[in-house]
């Protein structure tokens, strides 16, 4: 068996040289590695992006971290909040995003299964390969018959669903998920 020479310090105990590394305490306040931003920043070819991975790079080792860099820098913008679409339509009290407004929202944060359209339904591509009128021309059991039918059935049942979902959404409801994204990320 192969033993590591690698010291841990168990959660809890006091800050010691030889475990300094390691240690739970340090853990926490460590901010991002040198080595990993630099190699990052050798292959931005953007002299901006650069400069903003150096800057989050510093906060990281400010005390709080990037954790407090970014509710505070939220804190502080919170008119930089959402996507493009959201910044430029704006997210007033009361405010209903149309369809189209609702499609470029979503697809810029990634949520199209949370705020489905009406009319919306993913249809099954199986259809396609059995034919538009009829079951699979070389098969002419009964149980491709049936099987048609059975995902006809099931599509015209999600479109029937799929009606029912709303032609528009509240502004607040995209608002409400970005700051949900955000806290998940500030907060792993």
């Amino acid at each position: 068996m192969i033993m590591s020479n690698t010291r841990h310090s168990k959660p809890g105990s006091p800050m010691s040289d030889e475990r300094f590394m390691s240690s739970a305490e340090y853990a926490e306040v460590r901010g991002l590695s040198g080595n990993a931003v630099a190699a990052k920043a050798a292959i931005l070819p953007d002299a901006r992006q650069r400069r903003l991975l150096f800057f989050l790079h510093s906060m990281s080792w400010e005390r709080g971290g990037l954790k407090q860099f970014a509710q505070a820098f939220l804190a502080e913008f919170p008119e930089r909040f959402g996507s493009y679409t959201m910044r430029k339509i704006g997210w007033k009290d009361g405010q209903i995003y149309n369809s189209g407004q609702v499609e470029k929202v979503r697809d810029e944060l990634g949520l199209l299964e949370q705020f489905p359209l009406k009319g919306e339904v993913e249809r099954d591509t199986s259809l396609d390969f059995l034919g538009p009128d009829e079951p699979d021309k070389d098969d002419h059991s009964d149980c491709a018959e049936h099987r048609r039918w059975e995902i006809e059935r099931e599509y015209w049942g999600e479109k029937m669903k799929a009606n029912q979902h709303p032609s528009s959404y509240p502004a607040s409801d995209f608002l409400q998920n970005c700051r949900e994204m955000a806290a998940h990320w500030i907060c792993f």
